[in-house]
């Protein structure tokens, strides 16, 4: 097996109080560009506004509402590390010791895991899913 690579840091999910503010804030004061927006329906059935505000590179902030079921993992921003294949990765830091949130998740576009770092804080490991 191929030890994983971390390729980049993809992504950046955030779960602010006030929504508005946010996305103007990105939008019109930071100049990213809406990738894509709209609402999702999660697993327990919440309901969650989503906006992709994307810089020129393609690397993008994910905003999501209050309804997110994981807002607790957003205290802070939470940074997604891009890897080619995330079950294999998984695997491959759990047996380093780390430890997941949850299970991986599969959405249209991509594939993601969260896990903790051992101060503490929130991360990712994401790929993208071939079409």
């Amino acid at each position: 097996m191929a030890a994983m690579t971390i390729k980049g840091i993809k992504w950046i999910g955030i779960c602010p109080a006030d929504w508005d503010q946010t996305i103007s804030f990105y939008r019109d004061t930071l100049g990213l560009t809406v990738r894509s927006a709209g609402q999702l329906s999660t697993a327990e059935g919440q309901d969650v506004r989503y906006v992709e505000l994307a810089t020129v590179s393609g690397d993008f902030i994910e905003v999501f509402d209050q309804n997110l079921p994981e807002r607790d993992l957003f205290r802070a921003p939470v940074v997604g590390f891009l890897v080619d294949d995330v079950p294999s990765a998984r695997r491959e830091m759990e047996e380093k010791g780390v430890t997941f949130i949850g299970p991986v998740y599969r959405g249209t576009d991509w594939e993601w895991s969260y896990f903790r770092s051992p101060e503490g804080n929130v991360f990712q490991i994401m790929a993208e899913l071939p079409h």
